[in-house]
C-alpha cells in the first residue's frame, strides 16, 4: 500500500493532471463499451452506424470530465490533454468494432471507419471541453429573469 501511495504522490508531482486524464479516459471508454454492447445486442449489423455518435457523446463526456478536474495552469497543455481524452472512447469504439466484425461477420473494419471513430472522439472531447467552459462561466448570483428598469 505504501508503494501505491508513493507512486500517486510521484505522479502528482511530475504530472498533476494524471488523475483527471485517467478518469476522463476511463469514463469515456466505459461509456462507449456499455452503449456499444447495448447496440450490439439489439442490432450488431448497425453497429458501424451507431458507434460514431456514441463515440462523439462519450468523447464529450471525457472532455468535460477532464476540463472539470484539471489542475495545471498551462492552457495549451490542457487543450491538448482534453483532446487526448477523446482517444479513450475512440480506442474503445475501434476495439469493439473489430471484435464484432471478426466474430459476427468474419471481416475486418476499414481504416476509414476506424479514422471516423478517432475523429468523433476528438471532436466530442473538444465539444465537451467547450461545454464545460461555457457551463462554468455561468454566474450563480445572476437573477434568472432580466429585470426591466422602472419608469
Amino acid at each position: 500500500m505504501q508503494s501505491v501511495r508513493m507512486f500517486t504522490e510521484w505522479m502528482d508531482a511530475v504530472f498533476p493532471d494524471w488523475y483527471a486524464l485517467l478518469s476522463a479516459l476511463l469514463m469515456g471508454a466505459f461509456g462507449v463499451m456499455a452503449l456499444g454492447i447495448v447496440v450490439c445486442g439489439l442490432a450488431p449489423d448497425l453497429l458501424f452506424a451507431w458507434l460514431p455518435p456514441v463515440t462523439a457523446f462519450c468523447g464529450a463526456v471525457a472532455g468535460y470530465r477532464f476540463r472539470e478536474k484539471h489542475f495545471s495552469a498551462s492552457n495549451t497543455a490542457n487543450q491538448l490533454l482534453a483532446l487526448g481524452a477523446g482517444t479513450g472512447p475512440a480506442i474503445a469504439a475501434a476495439v469493439l468494432q473489430v471484435i464484432v466484425d471478426r466474430n459476427f461477420f468474419g471481416t475486418h473494419p476499414s481504416l476509414s471507419l476506424l479514422a471516423v471513430f478517432f475523429a468523433c472522439g476528438i471532436f466530442g472531447a473538444a465539444g465537451g471541453r467547450w461545454l464545460c467552459r461555457k457551463y462554468e462561466m455561468i454566474d450563480q448570483n445572476r437573477p434568472a429573469t432580466k429585470e426591466f428598469p422602472k419608469s
